[in-house]
């Protein structure tokens, strides 16, 4: 498209196509044949989702900093999911939560964590995650 929109600038003659035309044809190339975008903005997941997967990724980066197995990470997803869809976040930091529910699944699960260790992973303050808690 740019070029037919250069040669015709730069031709001296009368133009083989109407400028009209050649922009209309790059604004039809941006879209489908039924006027729909042809690469949509992220409509891949909904917002719920990219927030989960978002919180999965924090809390399994926390748990590998401190060498939490497998299960204990699974379980804290569980308890976040739990709580994300039970619509309790009250405008609370994503990242306090998830920090909550790793330390509550390591209790659930038997390996016992002091706060101390999850406030140094997850750099949220003690307060913030008890009162996510």
């Amino acid at each position: 498209m740019l070029k037919s929109f250069l040669k015709w600038c730069s031709s001296s003659e009368e133009p083989e196509e109407d400028l009209s035309k050649i922009i209309a044809q790059t604004v039809q190339s941006r879209a489908n044949a039924d006027g729909s975008r042809k690469y949509p903005k992220s409509n891949k997941f909904s917002s719920t989702d990219r927030v989960l997967i978002k919180v999965y990724k924090v809390m399994s980066n926390m748990a590998d900093s401190i060498n939490i197995s497998k299960n204990i990470t699974e379980r804290a997803n569980l308890l976040f999911k739990q709580f994300h869809e039970g619509n309790k976040l009250k405008s609370r930091s994503h990242k306090a939560i998830a920090a909550a529910c790793l330390y509550i699944a390591c209790r659930q699960e038997g390996n016992f964590r002091t706060f101390k260790e999850i406030c140094a992973v997850s750099n949220v303050s003690k307060c913030r995650i008890g009162r996510s808690f």
